[in-house]
This record gives C-alpha cells, structure tokens and sequence, in this order.
C-alpha cells in the first residue's frame, strides 16, 4: 500500500472541497452561510498499515486553523482501492468529504 500517494491524494481532494454561500433570507444582511474557498490543507499523515481489503485507518490531517480527521477503509486486495470519510472543523463550519480514492490513477 502506498501511504505516500493516499496522504497526496487526499490532501488534494480536501484542499478543493468548498462550499457555495447560501443567501440571506433578510435581503441587505450577510449570507446565511458564508462561502468557502475550500480549507488550506498543509499535511495529511496516514499511519503505515498492512495491505488487507476491509482494512481500516484514520489519517490526521494539518490545516492550520482548522483540525480534523479521515477515516479510510482499503477496499480491494491489491491496495488500490480506497473508500475515505473526512471532517474537519473550523470556527463556526464542519465540513464533511466522503469519497474514493483510485491509486491506479494517476494523481491530478
């Protein structure tokens, strides 16, 4: 299992997560929910673990003012496949990714 390509992977897909603004429902006042550009995500550090499908392991993930982690579930024998759940929390904002990770791709 490549540790390496899954913490990349991730930082990425963490690093573009965003959400869209919702509006006010008093017209003049600021949004219901403010925008967010996606959380600047510095590091995810995934712990070395054996190569076994229905394996599972949480990574811990550096994005400054905000904290949190992934939950990852190995879902193929080879160690290519992955199934990942990531929280990560700021001031005022949870923000939820859940997702696949395909280290037979090639990292965008």
């Amino acid at each position: 299992m490549d540790v390496q390509r899954i913490e990349d992977q991730l930082r990425k897909i963490l690093t573009r997560s965003a959400t869209p603004a919702q509006p006010s429902p008093v017209p003049g006042q600021p949004p219901a929910v403010p925008a967010t550009a996606g959380i600047d995500v510095k590091s995810v550090n995934c712990p070395e673990v054996e190569s076994r499908k229905g394996n599972k392991f949480k990574c811990e993930v550096d994005a400054g003012n905000a904290t949190g982690s992934v939950d990852v579930t190995q879902t193929d024998d080879a160690g290519k496949l992955f199934d990942f759940n990531a929280k990560l929390k700021q001031p005022g904002l949870t923000t939820t990714t859940k997702g696949k990770l395909d280290l037979n791709v090639a990292p965008a």
